[in-house]
């Protein structure tokens, strides 16, 4: 499955979904256990996917989101969270070490609102250093774009 087909364009998406100001704090738990909050992550870029490992389009992302993470991987201002929608970090684990990716897993462990989070996967969520929603995609995308890139790198 080839990702040229949908190159993410965050300032379109910025100008056109300004009202998502008052989503609530989202839970979740690392690959450890150990909790964590979208409140807690302030003032960093947090990036979130919410994928599978049976999900072929999230397959396909995610050399593009593991080369992303590799920019970002050591920037203080930037997190990076993905999401298993079936709650199993130790098949988690397996696909992602299978892969050879070295991205952070985590689970859910509080709802999210369905604006949010409709279901879709994979869905992609940016928050802004403020906490606020500045991105969100549901289905595969191209992460590893220069230009998706510049617009984390501006957000910082």
């Amino acid at each position: 499955m080839s990702l040229g087909f949908f190159q993410p364009n965050p300032e379109t998406y910025v100008k056109h979904h300004e009202s998502f100001a008052n989503i609530p704090d989202i839970q979740f738990k690392d690959a450890d256990g150990n909790p964590t909050a979208l409140r807690a992550l302030k003032p960093k870029v947090v990036f979130i996917n919410y994928w599978a490992t049976w999900c072929p389009p999230c397959i396909a992302e995610m050399p593009k989101v593991n080369e992303l993470y590799k920019k970002f991987r050591n920037d203080p201002k930037v997190a990076f969270l993905m999401v298993d929608v079936d709650n199993d970090l130790p098949k988690a684990k397996a696909f992602m070490l299978k892969n050879g990716y070295d991205l952070p897993l985590y689970i859910q462990s509080s709802n999210v609102p369905e604006s949010v989070l409709d279901g879709t996967i994979p869905t992609t969520l940016v928050f802004g250093k403020d906490g606020k929603l500045i991105y969100k995609h549901s289905g595969a995308a191209d992460y590893g774009s220069e230009r998706f890139e510049e617009f984390i790198r501006q957000n910082r």
